[in-house]
């Protein structure tokens, strides 16, 4: 296959094609938050499933509507067996309409992907192996409303390997 990126400066997305076989596959999960189980309930709202073994090369969330909660809720993304492994634990109420969400303290504006490398970019994880789900914990109340647009950028690393919205 000739090289997509001729240009000698970008020698780091080259290596990446070369390496992952190919372009990162996407896949989006909008959760629009009413309180109820499973969408905004204290518990664990499903964001994505994993089939076989992949690994998510960046991960953003995004708020398109401003979230209210029933009193101090928290949010955290991670799997079952890493609950932060995406983004830190963080107060639902401090992420607002038209901010990242990336880390414990969400930004508005331009804010690098979720991507995990040493001295990365932000505190939050986002390369990751995973052979289990991708969820967000909601903690000590119910988010009631608002709106978070995930989206998730993965390889299969297995043959069977997949993650799609839950």
């Amino acid at each position: 296959m000739p090289n997509p990126y001729p240009n000698p400066a970008m020698p780091e997305q080259y290596i990446a094609n070369a390496l992952y076989g190919g372009f990162a596959q996407h896949v989006r999960k909008t959760v629009t938050f009413t309180g109820a189980a499973g969408v905004g309930a204290a518990g664990t709202v499903a964001l994505f499933t994993v089939t076989g073994r992949v690994m998510v090369n960046w991960f953003t969330a995004y708020c398109t509507t401003l979230l209210l909660t029933s009193g101090a809720a928290t949010m955290v993304c991670g799997t079952p067996g890493d609950t932060d492994g995406f983004i830190a634990i963080t107060t639902a109420t401090d992420i607002d309409e038209d901010e990242w969400w990336t880390a414990a303290t969400p930004a508005v504006g331009a804010k690098s992907p979720l991507q995990v490398l040493t001295g990365g970019l932000v505190t939050s994880q986002g390369t990751k192996l995973l052979n289990e789900n991708i969820n967000l914990t909601v903690a000590s109340a119910d988010v009631q409303s608002g709106v978070i647009v995930f989206d998730a950028f993965w390889i299969p690393i297995t043959d069977d390997g997949a993650l799609v919205a839950a």
